[in-house]
C-alpha cells in the first residue's frame, strides 16, 4: 500500500460555489462518488463563529492522487489552496491531529453547529 498523506483543501467563502463545483469535478475524475454538498463541508472563521470566512475539506490521499489534484487545480484555475499537512500512515487516526495542526497554522477555527 502506498504511503498516504493528509491534504487540507480550503476555499474562501466568496469562492465556495466554484470551489465546490471544481472539487466535485476532481472527485468524479478520480473515481470518488460524492455530492456537491459533501465538497468543502467544514465552515471556518477566525473566532469559530458565523459567518464562515472559509470552507475546508481534509482528505487522505497518496502522492499520485495529490499530483492529480494539483494538475486539476491548475488546469481549471480552482480557487482553493491545497496543503499537504502530514503523513497519515495508519488511516484516519492521523487525520484529526493533522487537521488541527492545519487550523492552528492558519489561525482558523471550525464553526460548530
Amino acid at each position: 500500500m502506498s504511503l498516504q498523506y493528509t491534504v487540507c483543501i480550503c476555499a474562501k467563502a466568496e469562492d465556495i460555489e466554484l470551489a465546490r463545483k471544481l472539487a466535485l469535478d476532481w472527485c468524479n475524475e478520480a473515481g470518488y462518488h460524492h455530492t456537491l454538498n459533501e465538497m468543502l463541508p467544514i465552515p471556518l472563521s477566525i473566532k469559530g463563529e458565523n459567518p464562515p470566512t472559509h470552507y475546508l475539506c481534509c482528505m487522505q490521499l497518496t502522492q499520485k492522487q495529490i499530483q492529480h489534484m494539483q494538475k486539476h487545480k491548475a488546469a481549471h484555475n480552482s480557487p482553493v489552496t491545497l496543503t499537504l499537512v502530514g503523513e497519515q500512515p495508519d488511516g484516519h487516526q492521523y487525520k484529526k491531529p493533522n487537521m488541527d495542526k492545519w487550523l492552528q497554522t492558519n489561525q482558523l477555527k471550525v464553526i460548530d453547529g
